[in-house]
C-alpha cells in the first residue's frame, strides 16, 4: 500500500472512533454505567492514536495526487491546514481519555464531571476533524464543492 492508500484507508477512523465516543461517554452518563465510561474513553483513545498515521501519511498522500486532473492544489492546502489543527484536537482528547483511564485504574470508576469534561472535549474533535474530513473530500469530489454544478 501506498501513503495516499493508508491515508484514505485510516481517514475515518479519528472521525468516527471520535463521534461514537462521545456517543459511549453520553449514554454512560445518562446510565450511570461504569463500563460504558471505560469503552467510551479506550474509543476515544484509539481515535487519538488512529490520528496520528492518518495525519503523518497526509502529506505523502498529497505529494501523489498533485497534477492528478480534478485535483486542486488550494484545497489540498486547506486541508492540510485544518489537518493540523484536527489533529491538536484528537490528541487532547486522546489524553484525557487516558488520564480517565488511569484515574479508573484502581476502582473502575471515573467521576461524572471528568466525564463531562470528555464530552465536551469529543464534541470540539469531533466537530475540527469533521470539518477537515469534509475539506478532505472536496479535494477529489467536485460534486460536493460549493458553486459546482451537478448538471451535465
Amino acid at each position: 500500500m501506498n501513503p495516499a492508500e493508508i491515508h484514505l484507508a485510516l481517514n475515518h477512523l479519528p472521525l468516527f472512533g471520535a463521534f461514537f465516543g462521545f456517543l459511549l461517554l453520553l449514554v454512560a452518563l445518562l446510565r450511570k454505567s461504569r463500563d460504558l465510561k471505560q469503552a467510551g474513553l479506550w474509543l476515544c483513545l484509539a481515535a487519538a492514536l488512529a490520528a496520528v498515521p492518518t495525519y503523518l501519511t497526509g502529506e505523502p498522500a498529497e505529494d501523489r495526487v498533485e497534477g492528478v486532473p480534478g485535483v486542486a492544489q488550494e484545497l489540498i492546502e486547506e486541508h492540510e491546514e485544518s489537518a493540523l489543527w484536527a489533529l491538536v484536537g484528537i490528541e487532547i482528547l486522546g489524553v484525557a481519555s487516558l488520564a480517565g483511564l488511569y484515574l479508573s485504574r484502581k476502582t473502575g470508576e471515573v467521576p461524572d464531571r471528568f466525564i463531562q469534561t470528555c464530552l465536551i472535549l469529543a464534541l470540539l474533535a469531533v466537530a475540527i476533524v469533521a470539518r477537515t474530513a469534509y475539506l478532505g473530500g472536496q479535494i477529489h469530489h467536485p460534486e460536493i464543492r460549493a458553486g459546482v454544478s451537478s448538471a451535465p
